[in-house]
């Protein structure tokens, strides 16, 4: 005769997996629902600041070399001397100053101290800039100018314009040995005018550079973007 005490429906004895199978249910779901709302947009918990580059900051076209200066930032480009760089080193990396381990970009044009000076970079992807204003106007004899070098103390520097020629200009600006590709800016209105090469050679070699009244030479932005515009179809 069968027993009267036999498992049936809803008897104490169901296994404990069983019984528990809604809860484990409900806390997936839970798990879930809590993955697809979480904000996606944090950032990460060690996450570096951008690197910004800005003008008057130091720039470094070789691991070993002294240091120049950032003149002119726009988009992701930036322009220094180029007698700053070594010969044929197109594509080669950049750097922005000693405690930065990591290439902020590569060389992609240059052009010697013997003709215009400069010396173009291409940013890498993330590298920030300050953007300045390119010039729309010729410089003239006396226009009140300054530029900014890489040197604390003495990166603001001005003066006016004491002679022009059609790719460069001299200015009673001191500067002193890295400051280099400077930009040299209109003191009314900001706009830079030209980048810095160095010392007037027909002044004074006794004078030091860094001297008040010394006189500077610059090489005139509208015939560096000139030529970077006729070479790479790269605007300023």
């Amino acid at each position: 005769m069968p027993s009267s005490h036999g498992p049936h429906k809803g008897h104490p004895h169901t296994p404990l997996l069983t019984q528990l199978w809604p809860r484990w249910l409900a806390l997936v779901a839970f798990c879930v629902i809590g993955l697809v709302l979480a904000p996606t947009d944090l950032p990460p918990a060690h996450a570096q600041p951008p690197v910004v580059v800005s003008p008057g900051d130091m720039v470094r076209l070789s691991r070993v070399e002294f240091g120049c200066t950032v003149g002119v930032a726009a988009a992701n480009y930036v322009i220094t001397a180029g007698h700053c760089g070594q010969a044929n080193a197109i594509g080669k990396p950049v750097w922005r100053d000693y405690g930065l381990p990591s290439p902020i970009g590569r060389l992609i044009a240059q052009s010697d101290s013997m003709h215009l000076d400069y010396a173009l970079i291409e940013l890498n992807r993330g590298i920030r800039v300050r953007a300045t204003r390119v010039a729309q106007r010729a410089p003239h004899i006396g226009d009140r100018v300054c530029k900014r070098g890489r040197w604390p103390g003495i990166q603001i520097t001005c003066g006016h314009i004491r002679a022009i020629s059609f790719d460069s200009f001299v200015a009673d600006v001191p500067g002193i040995a890295g400051d280099s590709g400077s930009g040299l800016w209109y003191r009314n209105t900001g706009e830079i005018l030209g980048v810095l090469r160095g010392p007037d050679p027909q002044q004074n070699p006794a004078l030091p550079w860094s001297t008040p009244g010394t006189r500077t030479v610059f090489t005139r932005i509208d015939a560096i973007t000139y030529d970077i515009r006729s070479r790479l179809g790269i605007t300023f």
